[in-house]
């Protein structure tokens, strides 16, 4: 009985500080959000409670929102989709059996090799170069 105890004490001081990263970094601030969405709040002032008038703004007195929804569906609709069938293009040209699948690969790895390596050069001289100090 003591040995199992002392597993479980061991077992909830490995999860420990997940759970308290988790309250403190994604809990705590969702549900200070959610209270905060149904007051009036300058960050000057305290909160004063406006209970749906947020929403009741939000939903039938604001065109950005509206066009917040439509450009996100259009992305959604039409963006994705057509990412992933680039990419699954890509993948099956990559998986080919050519002997050309050697220059294809290289082609398309390179830009991301070279454009780390560049940005990579670029902090390090901004860092350790000696011009405009």
């Amino acid at each position: 009985m003591k040995i199992a105890w002392k597993q479980h004490l061991t077992g909830y001081a490995f999860i420990g500080p997940f759970v308290l990263g988790f309250l403190i970094f994604t809990l705590v601030p969702m549900f200070v959000s959610l209270y905060l969405s149904f007051t009036d709040y300058d960050l000057f002032s305290a909160p004063e409670w406006a209970g749906l008038a947020n929403y009741k703004k939000m939903f039938l007195h604001d065109p950005k929102y509206w066009n917040s929804l439509k450009v996100t569906f259009l992305y959604v609709l039409g963006g994705v989709p057509l990412r992933l069938l680039f990419a699954l293009l890509i993948a099956m040209l990559l998986n080919t059996a050519s002997r050309a699948i050697g220059l294809y690969r290289t082609l398309f790895y390179l830009p991301s090799i070279i454009g780390g390596s560049v940005a990579v050069s670029i902090m390090w001289r901004n860092l350790f170069g000696d011009e405009g100090v």
